[in-house]
C-alpha cells in the first residue's frame, strides 16, 4: 500500500511539473505574441496616419473638381457664343441676343 502511495504521489509530482513547464512555455511565447502585436499596431498606426492624411487632401476634391468642370463649360459656352457671334450673323428682324 506504501508503494501504491508513493507512485501516486510521484506521477501527481510529475503531472504538476509538466503542467508548470507548459504554464511556462506558454506565458513565453504569449509574451513574445504580445510584444510582435504591439509593435503591429504600432507600425499599423504610423500608416494610419498617413493614410488619415491622404484622406483629408482628397476631401475637398469633389468640390473642386465641380467647380473646374463648371468654369470649363462657361468658358466653353463663351467660346462657342463668341464664335457663333463672329462668324454667324442674325437674320434681319431677329434678336438672338
Amino acid at each position: 500500500m506504501a508503494v501504491y502511495l508513493a507512485v501516486c504521489a510521484g506521477l501527481s509530482t510529475l503531472c504538476l511539473l509538466i503542467a508548470t513547464v507548459f504554464l511556462v512555455v506558454t506565458l513565453v511565447e504569449l509574451r513574445k505574441a504580445s510584444a510582435a502585436l504591439q509593435e503591429f499596431v504600432e507600425r499599423l498606426e504610423d500608416k494610419l496616419d498617413v493614410l488619415h492624411a491622404a484622406v483629408d487632401a482628397l476631401k475637398g476634391l469633389p468640390n473642386e473638381l465641380r467647380e473646374a468642370a463648371s468654369r470649363g463649360g462657361h468658358m466653353a459656352a463663351g467660346i462657342l457664343h463668341g464664335i457663333r457671334d463672329a462668324f454667324f450673323k442674325p437674320a434681319p428682324g431677329r434678336d438672338d441676343a
